[in-house]
């Protein structure tokens, strides 16, 4: 009984962050595409 609550805040917390971080990954991967696509235009012309 006592283990039951315990353990079901830190699973909130946890899936939280990994929300979070998803998001963050989500959001700055376009980024991180475009600055790749920008670097091998440079090479190219280069």
């Amino acid at each position: 009984m006592g283990k039951s609550p315990a353990s079901y805040p830190p699973a909130i917390a946890l899936s939280d962050a990994q929300v979070n971080l998803n998001l963050f990954f989500y959001v700055n991967s376009p980024q991180e595409i475009a600055l790749r696509d920008n670097i091998v235009s440079a090479l190219t012309v280069m």
